[in-house]
């Protein structure tokens, strides 16, 4: 950059990486409050996460989820940097499998359709090259997640540590979806391999959920906005 002869250009760089950090911190601590918010609703998580102001904040997941963004300050030493290095293993594994399992149901989810009859018109909004594009993350997720540790095997670089830190996530993530299989099977009598396509419910919630959506746009278009209102509704 300073061969370029901009002074200014590495300032102009890092406020755009600071803006971007920014705004992917904050998508993942909402995403990941609501999901902790959720899972206290469904019993899963302690209840005190269920709590919220009086503006129906979910403070206490909000705070849960900022205070484990500060682990990111175990890289200021040698030794945690380690670590965190590990912890980074395990999250870039867990996003492969969560984008496995993302594109796994929604295959499910179009052989559902496909088995009752239905069109894309029942969706109220579509993505873009489905399903290829569910197929094209459904190769590429285990690729990406096989080849994540490759730097393992190389030649006097092998450590168990190091593999179960890198691998750890699947293992994981084998062990408690056959526990909690197991769980609904005995607990619930779910069957073990799931259902057929044809059984799939396209009815229950979808009338709730049309009159939730009919309100909303009716709110939407008769609440008053100002210009630049109208602007950001119109780009976005």
């Amino acid at each position: 950059m300073d061969r370029l002869g901009i002074p200014i250009l590495p300032s102009i760089l890092v406020a755009g990486l600071l803006i971007s950090l920014f705004c992917s911190t904050s998508s993942m601590a909402f995403a990941a409050s609501r999901t902790l918010y959720l899972l206290g609703l469904e019993g899963h998580a302690p209840r005190i996460v269920t709590i919220t102001n009086k503006y129906g904040l979910p403070f206490v997941c909000v705070l849960v989820t900022l205070a484990l963004g500060c682990l990111s300050f175990m890289a200021l030493g040698s030794g945690s940097a380690t670590v965190l290095s590990w912890l980074i293993n395990l999250t870039a594994a867990t996003q492969m499998i969560t984008w496995i399992s993302i594109a796994a149901s929604y295959l499910r989810f179009r052989a559902g359709m496909r088995a009752h009859g239905l069109g894309n018109e029942f969706l109220p909004a579509r993505g873009y090259f489905q399903p290829w594009s569910a197929w094209w993350a459904l190769f590429w997720a285990p690729f990406a997640l096989i080849f994540s540790g490759h730097y393992i095997f190389a030649p006097g670089t092998f450590t168990v540590t190091d593999f179960m830190f890198t691998y750890a996530a699947v293992f994981i993530f084998i062990v408690l979806s056959i526990g909690w299989k197991i769980n609904m099977v005995l607990r619930y009598g779910q069957k073990w391999f799931g259902i057929r396509a044809n059984e799939t419910d396209f009815t229950t919630g979808v009338a709730e959920m049309e009159e939730m959506t009919a309100i909303a746009e009716e709110k939407w278009r008769t609440e008053k906005k100002s210009r630049l209102d109208k602007i950001v509704d119109h780009i976005f």
